[in-house]
């Protein structure tokens, strides 16, 4: 109005922002608040402003050095990178003729450089939002909000280039979601002293007690939650003696010694062997190792026999492979078939030179001259990726060769495993030859070399011998002819697995027993007979034509061809039906007559026939219940309920193979290996699909591990947090819950982890619930199955969930999930009383 007005002036404003990062500004020199959402406390517009109003004043050259950094000053919090200020600055500059210096400041160059860290920061903040789910600090809600807020903030970013304003946006959350975490301490405090006050006082139980404390400090809620529950059950196996010793670090250890022994054509390495204080035995073989090695190019089977009999394997025949064998000698192995099988009879879980290696053999490459990692890569697609080859080098070497190879191994990806035996690991099995030990020593110190995977996640496909870990009671109780007859149990838990492994302990044994596995899911008691009539003949043990739908006709021909004094006896035949739950419902019209015959079957003699039939449990469960008024034999028969992974048996699966291919979890962050079997909730499929996904983070070499270090892989949180981030495992942690929650028609597990989870988020529940409020609630809304029936059966209910790992039952009798995490997968409120309101709509 009085002419005083300056475009220039005008523009500039709000230029002072530009002094700090607080208030970022757009093109337009206004601040940029766009994108904002009410996420977080002190990082909302008011807050920024306020923040930078307490600023002290300075000029805009210290802003400058800021971003570069070269500033002396230190400010709350780190405000550099913010390469889009900077060039605001500039234009500032030339509209008031003041003098950048391109040299100095040269801002396209160093935004190439932070945009690398930039974008390397938001996936660190994914996964570490995944850990602190993980950790049970935020729900899955929250998350989501985040998360989302998030990444607009960072594709917003990416486009103005102030980094380090999303530097500092992403450690505010951190922070925050750390700051709200701690009231759910304060519950699992609680809970923690009802617990430690009602238990036996125990060394052992003392020292879980002050290790949930720490994981409390923490705010690692997850692990001490699964410490509430181990000092519950007793869960205090000791897994000290899971793993041998690290034979790994002992070859790394001495490697730079035994490399200058081999390398040295004037050094008597026998006589070194000889010198050692091994006994007789085993320096003998040790030499035998050093005699038998390859050392000219030409073809000796025999020698080629003794060698790799001297390393362990049950040679049967080496026959020489007469293709393609200009550069190198190659041999086909043929292995001595074990009569029974049985996981004893493997030392390592490296299955194709292991159990399938008896099936399938394996081949051995011998190659002359000097070879560097890449060298070796090609000479591997030159023999050919069809076979698992054992990859014997006349030459050492070097330990930064032998990481290379590991790390371009990995990444190739072949699907099939070469192992290099070069002269540093041959003479170091030789010093250390135990007769015993040697064929899994071999293993231990090449496979980390080396590349496989030996985890399934397809758990309907069987699993090597090798890979069944754990639940050695289980599988002598089902193999034993007086053992359970019942296997029940929860989707997911490995029932198929054990039925499968027992029919391999037993089938075609020493003794000459007969085992055969049959699947009848969706069959009726006709189905199933016919099913499980031609699988016996399918396997010689009934004669063809026997195939029927007829119980008794069934059980008359085998009866018939065990007591055959004609054909070849059968000792002990063992009958594994799997998936019985439309079969055994199906019983109920016959007045379980099928389970009548096939009990029949067992009086003919002692210890001659044994039938199992597996199911989840609460079909199992309840059809015996309704038999027991028939009297029924299956109210006579012993059951066997198969429960999640204890701590030990869980141990053993993620542990020992990954210890085989060099990957190792830190000795004082135990807490790691907690965290990961909180999250599979114990599960053995779970399990395998996380311990595959960590040795595809493994195969990452550039971004997870150093090549001058590794092997071995020591496994950090930041490993865990990758995997733990990955979709695809998130997505199979929750359809596993929830199958196994939904086991029938019924539903009764899943109404009633709806109606606890309605509780947690309505009421004061932190200390747990009694089965009175759930009874109560489904009262209120009308849940039908829960409230018509009583309160003793919904007792019950409840602890076959906390016999699944899903609840667990304080001292005082109150029910919690045993994980925070159960009560993310489930929803937010607004989707559990969704699901209260589709159940109060359905009949009883």
């Amino acid at each position: 109005m009085n002419g005083s007005y300056n475009e220039i002036d005008a523009k500039y404003y709000y230029i002072d922002f530009l002094k700090y990062g607080d208030v970022i500004l757009d093109d337009n020199f206004l601040p940029d608040f766009k994108g904002h959402t009410i996420i977080v406390n002190d990082f909302m517009p008011t807050d920024c402003i306020i923040r930078h109003s307490k600023r002290p004043d300075r000029t805009f050259e210290e802003r400058i050095d800021e971003i570069f950094y070269r500033s002396d000053s230190s400010t709350d919090d780190n405000m550099a990178d913010d390469y889009g200020c900077a060039q605001l600055i500039k234009i500032y500059f030339a509209d008031h003729e003041k003098e950048w210096d391109e040299e100095n400041n040269n801002i396209e160059a160093n935004t190439a450089e932070a945009i690398k860290q930039f974008r390397s920061d938001f996936e660190n903040f994914k996964g570490s939002l995944e850990l602190s789910q993980s950790y049970g600090q935020i729900d899955t809600d929250r998350k989501e909000q985040i998360l989302a807020m998030v990444t607009i903030q960072y594709v917003k970013n990416e486009n103005t280039h102030n980094f380090g304003y999303f530097a500092r946006l992403i450690s505010h959350i951190e922070s925050a979601i750390k700051l709200e975490a701690k009231i759910r301490e304060k519950s699992l405090r609680i809970n923690l002293d009802t617990v430690a006050a009602n238990i036996d006082k125990t060394d052992k139980a003392e020292e879980f007690i002050n290790e949930a404390r720490k994981m409390l400090e923490k705010q690692n809620y997850t692990v001490a939650e699964d410490l509430f529950q181990r000092i519950q059950n007793n869960d205090f196996d000791n897994k000290d003696d899971l793993l041998d010793e690290d034979n790994l670090q002992s070859f790394i250890d001495e490697y730079s010694e035994n490399y200058k022994l081999v390398n040295d054509k004037s050094r008597n390495l026998k006589k070194i062997i000889q010198n050692s204080r091994s006994p007789m035995k085993d320096i003998k073989r040790g030499i035998e190792l050093i005699d038998n090695f390859p050392t000219g190019n030409h073809r000796n089977p025999d020698r080629m026999k003794n060698l790799i009999s001297t390393l362990g394997f049950p040679v049967n025949s080496v026959s020489v492979d007469e293709t393609n064998q200009t550069t190198y000698n190659s041999y086909s192995i043929e292995l001595i078939r074990s009569t029974n099988g049985k996981k004893e009879n493997y030392t390592h879980p490296i299955s194709p030179f292991g159990s399938l290696a008896e099936e399938n053999g394996f081949r051995v490459v011998c190659l002359f001259g000097m070879y560097d990692a890449r060298r070796l890569i090609d000479k591997f697609k030159e023999i050919g990726t069809t076979r698992h080859t054992l990859v014997i080098l006349d030459f050492a070497l070097h330990d930064s060769e032998r990481r290379t190879l590991a790390r371009k191994i990995k990444e190739e990806f072949f699907d099939k495993i070469f192992i290099v035996i070069d002269r540093v690991v041959i003479f170091y099995l030789a010093k250390h030859y135990t007769e015993n030990t040697i064929n899994r020593v071999l293993m231990e110190i090449t496979m980390p070399y080396s590349s496989f995977q030996p985890y399934s996640v397809d758990s309907a496909r069987p699993i090597p011998v090798e890979m069944f870990m754990g639940r050695k009671a289980q599988l002598e109780d089902i193999e034993s002819p007086v053992g359970a007859n019942i296997i029940s149990g929860g989707r997911q838990l490995g029932k198929s697995a054990l039925l499968r492994m027992a029919k391999s302990d037993i089938n075609n044994n020493e003794n000459g027993d007969r085992a055969v596995y049959v699947e009848i899911k969706d069959c009726s008691c006709a189905k199933a007979a016919a099913k499980i009539s031609a699988a016996l003949v399918d396997e010689g043990i009934l004669p063809e034509g026997s195939e029927t739908s007829d119980w008794s006709l069934l059980s008359r021909s085998i009866k018939k061809r065990l007591n055959s004094q004609t054909e070849v006896k059968i000792p002990y035949l063992l009958l594994l039906i799997d998936e019985t739950d439309t079969f055994i419902e199906d019983c109920k019209n016959y007045n379980y007559s099928p389970l009548d015959d096939l009990e029949d079957i067992q009086s003919i003699g002692v210890n001659r026939f044994k039938f199992v039939i597996a199911g989840l449990r609460n079909l199992v469960k309840f059809e015996k219940e309704k038999s027991m008024a028939n009297n029924s034999v299956i109210a006579h028969l012993r059951q066997y309920t198969i429960k999640p992974f204890t701590y030990t048996e869980a141990c053993e699966l993620l542990e020992k193979p990954l210890h085989y291919l060099g990957i190792r979890f830190p000795k004082d962050q135990s807490y790691l290996v907690s965290l990961i079997l909180a999250n599979t909730n114990y599960f053995p499929g779970l399990i395998h699909f996380y311990c595959a996904k960590l040795i595809e983070a493994v195969k990452k070499y550039d971004t997870v591990f150093d090549e001058t270090t590794s092997p071995p892989y020591e496994v950090t949180e930041d490993h865990i947090k990758k995997v733990l981030a990955d979709s695809e495992f998130r997505k199979q942690i929750k359809d596993k819950f929830e199958i196994t929650l939904k086991l029938d028609t019924d539903n009764f597990y899943h109404i009633i982890v709806v109606l606890m989870a309605y509780c947690n988020y309505t009421s004061d529940s932190t200390d747990g619930c009694y089965a009175e409020d759930i009874y109560k609630t489904a009262e209120d809304y009308d849940v039908h199955k829960i409230k018509n029936i009583d309160i003793d059966k919904l007792m019950a209910l409840m602890d076959e969930l906390c016999e699944l790992n899903i609840l667990r039952k304080n001292p005082n009798g109150k029910y919690l999930f045993a994980r925070y995490n159960f009560l993310q997968l489930l929803g937010t409120l607004k989707e559990i009383e969704n699901m209260i309101m589709d159940y109060s709509c359905e009949e009883a």
